[in-house]
């Protein structure tokens, strides 16, 4: 389990310095690179948080026997709640660029 948790550190370590290069860039990344930029952290947390989802769930089911999750449930609630956030921010990300675009084309 050590070595789990060292390669999990050490990929937030990566993604924190991959952000920070981003940050102290940003003048140089324009709008649509900062875009990009946060898609991909939004979409390296949204991985975390499905895995972490199955991680409780399966841990429900096996550990505790249980044969329902409920999505009210403590845990399950947040993580649902954290997915929605993302998915959300993700679209108006995508509306934005979608807006770009079609100011490009005119």
């Amino acid at each position: 389990m050590k070595i789990w948790d060292e390669l999990n550190d050490n990929l937030k370590d990566s993604t924190r310095t991959w952000m920070e290069w981003a940050r102290r860039h940003a003048q140089e990344l324009g709008d649509a690179g900062l875009r990009h930029v946060e898609r991909q952290d939004l979409l390296s947390e949204r991985r975390r948080s499905v895995a972490l989802l199955g991680e409780v769930v399966a841990n429900r089911f096996i550990l505790e026997d249980k044969k329902m999750v409920r999505a009210d449930s403590p845990g399950v609630a947040e993580i649902i709640e954290r997915l929605r956030k993302i998915e959300s921010r993700l679209e108006h990300l995508r509306g934005e660029d979608s807006r770009e675009d079609q100011e490009e084309s005119e």
